[in-house]
């Protein structure tokens, strides 16, 4: 979300260690999650809905020593100061959750910050955060001494990580917004990097115009025209093509030329498309939500507001692809099938290995839980 992910953001204050409550199946995946059984004894604990964005002034208040309290924000119970043992057998996303938490807390509204309501939101909250994020890395990080053998517009506003290396006929534009490079990040010839713009470690920058409101997670390699978008990491986009307004998950590869639509040809508001339901987002500019290890075929070409679920494969005798692809979907159209999940497992290992990673035992069984899940949705989107 902008520059930071949303532990990140309650952990800067004072370096306190977060944990993300998530579902048993993706608990192991990351050393910040944890399953979401909780200690049953009575203990002050600040407990945070994760589709709340805070601003700097609500974490502030909230990281703070103080007696009980409940913020919520549109109605909405997003965070709790409590010591109550939450209910027993309720979810953490559920509502009665919230309330049983919230029980007997004076209450706090509105709460700083914006909650996320739908995919449309992740687009437009990165793009209000992103500055902010960047600026804090300004401050925290020294200025370069140089910019290697490329060139820099706005320089006291570019950050360059440790073994940063920018090549000749590079540009680095922060006129309009900082740039912040993470460390390993090569910039190679005639890449027009154009703030706000930041990444993370390892990431290559392969040419074109990048960022304009754009920040990518570790190892994305990316090449073309990025525009106010955020690729979560390892991500593949290296031959040319268009992506606005979206919004990548993990250990995508988009094929040459993939490009997607962000604004409808009569300047209307773009309506998602996802489990047989529209939504309206009431913005005009929107791109595609492209869930982890989605592949597309050269020449792809995704309509304005497409959602593309998790391991699904693009290809089929189509210009447009639908505007939603359901997860393990294999091809579109009259190509469409299930995409067998043994040969997926082998293909995402291949992609894992190739940067140095495996498909370890917890993600194999993260993929067979999400495909036994949907497969209501493929048989939908084939018949």
């Amino acid at each position: 979300m902008g520059g930071r992910t949303n532990a990140e953001r309650w952990e800067e204050p004072d370096s306190r260690p977060v944990s993300v409550l998530c579902r048993p199946e993706i608990a192991s995946l990351d050393p910040k999650r944890r399953r979401a059984g909780i200690p049953a004894e009575p203990r002050t604990r600040l407990w945070v809905r994760d589709r709340w964005i805070p601003d700097r002034a609500m974490i502030d208040d909230a990281v703070s020593e103080g007696a009980p309290k409940a913020w919520l924000k549109d109605g909405v119970i997003v965070a709790a100061r409590c010591e109550v043992s939450p209910p027993a057998g309720e979810t953490p996303g559920n509502d009665p959750f919230w309330a049983a938490l919230a029980e007997g807390c004076p209450r706090v509204e509105p709460a700083g910050g914006a909650w996320i309501g739908g995919l449309a939101d992740l687009v437009a909250e990165s793009a209000a955060r992103i500055e902010g994020d960047l600026e804090r890395d300004l401050a925290r990080m020294a200025p370069p001494q140089d910019f290697g053998d490329g060139a820099a517009y706005a320089p006291g506003r570019i950050r360059l990580g440790k073994g940063c290396q920018v090549d000749h006929f590079a540009l680095l534009d922060a006129r309009e917004g900082a740039i912040v490079l993470g460390p390993g990040t090569r910039v190679f010839p005639h890449t027009w990097i154009r703030g706000p713009f930041g990444c993370r470690e390892n990431c290559l920058l392969l040419g074109g115009r990048i960022g304009g409101g754009s920040y990518f997670g570790p190892g994305c390699r990316v090449r073309g025209e990025v525009e106010a978008s955020i690729f979560h990491g390892f991500d593949n986009k290296a031959h040319d093509g268009f992506v606005g307004h979206s919004y990548l998950g993990e250990w995508v590869n988009l094929g040459a030329m993939t490009t997607t639509s962000d604004l409808k040809n009569n300047y209307a508001p773009v309506r998602l498309q996802a489990y047989g339901e529209q939504v309206g987002t009431g913005q005009r500019k929107i791109g595609s939500f492209i869930g982890d290890h989605v592949k597309t075929r050269i020449g792809s070409l995704l309509c304005t507001g497409s959602v593309i679920g998790l391991a699904s494969n693009l290809f089929g005798e189509t210009t447009l692809f639908p505007k939603w692809v359901p997860d393990f979907l294999w091809g579109v159209g009259a190509d469409a099938e299930e995409y067998d999940l043994e040969r997926c497992l082998r293909t995402a290992a291949t992609v894992l290995e190739r940067r140095g990673h495996v498909l370890s035992d917890d993600l194999r069984r993260a993929f067979e839980i999400a495909f036994l899940a949907t497969g209501a949705d493929r048989d939908g989107a084939r018949a």
